[in-house]
This record gives structure tokens, sequence and C-alpha cells, in this order.
């Protein structure tokens, strides 16, 4: 079978032997695309089942549930053949899809099943995303191979954020559902790339991403922003992150949340936020403030202040409706815990007139004790 090569124009076209099969043809798509390494394996010697790479087939979130803990208990142990495992559960998903939907066979064969890695697979499909008439998609693969390749964690940096994907939205049945259409993980994967970049001096190229992924995704970080790991970014359209801005291990975003600046023009002036912290959608965050670990930012408020770790902050501006939340709100992704005991108080007059007005008040506020106007 001849292979689509690994540096690929923006829209793969097979050859007609390899083109896609007809609709009526589902049995010869199952022996016909196979993934490139094996769909299973031994791993007894590192306590592993040997079906670790076993695929998920029913969509029930005990299933789904089972499935995830497998392959998450393979990767803990840090061996090639639990991540090699995990690349072929992927692959073994991209098969069953292209099974079931032929006309998609052509498609995942390119992005999925054509690739000996999942880095190989990622960096494929961002360049083909990103990709301008200035800057091919060629060229820009090769930009994501060398900086994956030059980050020691970013391959694990990954399949953990692929794991937070499916951990935590429901919506996501499959790790090929992430890896090929959810933009949230696309923009969180090419930002580690831009970091890399702006690390290693490159400052020009990393600005050239984070303008494509602003342009194509509607998501704007900038390269110097500290990321961690297991970071899930739901929706992710209109977020906004700033230069000096820090975000730990295990944190959940919804969509339009912006951590801003403070009008400063050089320095540190943006949120820093802890572990497991869990931001509504259309939250805004302004200044140097800090987020304890295990706190909670209800949708649409305005955070001014620090807030306290595994607290609940709702209202504009942000007040404190909760001291008594769980360890790790980003897991759970329980919004409703901003609804018990909002009163109007809490809500910061935000009632009592336009909801912008009091927007430009707090932040003028805000500018006035810093000093800064």
């Amino acid at each position: 079978m001849t292979r689509t090569p690994a540096f690929a124009t923006p829209t793969p076209v097979l050859p007609q032997s390899q083109a896609t099969p007809s609709i009526n043809s589902r049995a010869r798509v199952s022996r016909r695309f196979r993934p490139t390494t094996r769909a299973t394996l031994d791993l007894t010697s590192h306590n592993l089942a040997k079906n670790v790479a076993k695929p998920l087939r029913a969509s029930s979130p005990t299933s789904k549930s089972r499935y995830i803990s497998r392959l998450r208990r393979a990767l803990e142990t840090r061996c090639a053949q639990a991540e090699d495992a995990f690349w072929s559960a992927m692959q073994e998903e991209a098969r069953l899809a292209a099974e079931s939907e032929p006309l998609l066979a052509s498609f995942l064969f390119a992005t999925v099943l054509n690739h000996a890695s999942l880095h190989q697979a990622l960096a494929f499909h961002l360049a083909n995303k990103l990709a301008s008439p200035a800057m091919p998609s060629t060229i820009l693969m090769r930009v994501f191979m060398d900086a994956m390749s030059d980050c020691d964690q970013f391959c694990d940096n990954v399949r953990k954020d692929l794991l937070a994907v499916m951990e935590r939205d429901p919506a996501c049945t499959r790790f090929i559902d992430a890896l090929l259409y959810f933009k949230g993980f696309h923009a969180l994967q090419a930002h580690r790339v831009a970091h890399t970049l702006w690390k290693q001096g490159r400052a020009p190229l990393a600005y050239h991403l984070q303008s494509q992924v602003s342009k194509e995704l509607q998501v704007d970080i900038h390269p110097a922003a500290r990321i961690g790991t297991g970071v899930f970014v739901d929706h992710a359209t209109g977020i906004v992150i700033g230069e000096t801005a820090v975000i730990g291990n295990n944190c959940s975003f919804l969509h339009h949340v912006t951590l801003g600046g403070t009008g400063k023009m050089h320095g540190d002036r943006h949120p820093k936020l802890g572990d497991g912290v869990l931001v509504g959608a259309g939250a805004t965050l302004l200044g140097n403030l800090t987020v304890g670990d295990g706190a909670q930012i209800g949708a649409c408020s305005l955070v001014l202040e620090d807030v306290p770790a595994h607290s609940t902050v709702v209202g504009v501006p942000a007040k404190v409706v909760s001291r008594q939340g769980v360890a790790v709100p980003a897991l759970d992704m329980k919004h409703e815990r901003c609804l018990p005991g909002c009163t109007d108080e809490s809500h910061g007059h935000a009632i009592e007139g336009s909801i912008s007005k009091q927007v430009d008040e707090a932040i003028r506020d805000r500018v006035i004790a810093q000093d800064v106007l």
C-alpha cells in the first residue's frame, strides 16, 4: 500500500487505489485501514493488561471511564510500550470510525492511521490547520516536529491534555475526537509549540503561530504565557491569555475567558492561577492577582483581587460566596456550585444598574488604587 508522504499538502489526496471507498464497502475498509502499529501490546512485564489498547466500543459513562482508566494506568508506568499502546488505541479508534463512516476513511488515514506516533499526527494536523500561503504546511510541520523533539515533556503533556478532555467533556467519547475536531485542544498544543519557540529566542516565529491560531481558532494566547499540564479548554472561542499569565496543572476553562493585564506598559501584570482551578464562561481576570489552588470562578465574573484557595467567587466585581469548595473543581466541572448562597450583595450590586457600567467602575477603581493611571 502506498503511504502518504510525511509532509503532505494541506488537503491530502490519496492515489486512486486508496480513494475513498463506497458507502457499501465497509468490509474492505476494515481490512484496508489498519493501524501502522499493533492494536494490542503485551505489557504484562509492566503489570499492565494485555488489552490496554482495546478501543472504546460503547458510549456509556461506565465503559468510557474504564477505557480512560486503563490508558491512564498504562501511562503512569512511563514505559515506551505504554506510550505505544496509547497511540495504538487512538489508531484503532480511527480504524473503527473509518469502518463505520467510509466517507471519512481518506481523512482518517491521512491524519491518524498513516502516522507512526501521536506527535507526528498532531504536527501534521496542526500544520494543515494553521498553514497560510506564506507559510505552507510542509514548513510548519517541520517547525512543529522540531519543537516537539526539543521539549522532553512535550508528548507527555499532549497525552495528559487528551486525557483531560476525555475525562471532563461528556461530549468526547474518543481520543481522536479531541485530536481531530476540538479547537481548544488544537489551540493549546499550538501554544505549547509557540512557547517552546519563545524560550529558544525565536519570537518572530512564535508570534506568527499566535497570529495564525487567533485567526483560525479565535483563541489568543501570548507565546510567553506559562500553562501547566492536564489543561482542558472547552469550546475555546474568545479565550485571551496575556504575556505574564501563569496557569497551573489540571485547570479547566470555558469559552470567552480573559486573563488580562492592568494597563501597565511592562512588567508582571497578568493573573497567576494555581492547580485545579475552574473558570466559568465569560469570566474576566485582570491584573497581577493570584487564584489559589482548587478555586472556582463563576461565569461572567470580574475578578480584580486575589482568590483564596478552594473558594468560589461570583459577581461583578467577584466576591467570595463559599470557602468550602472541593479539592479540585476543575475535574468534576460542576458549575452549579456557584449558585447556592449567591445573594444580591454577593453579586456586587450588578442588579442595581447596567452591568457594563459596574464593570467600568470596578476597573477604574482598581487602576486608581494601583496608581497606574
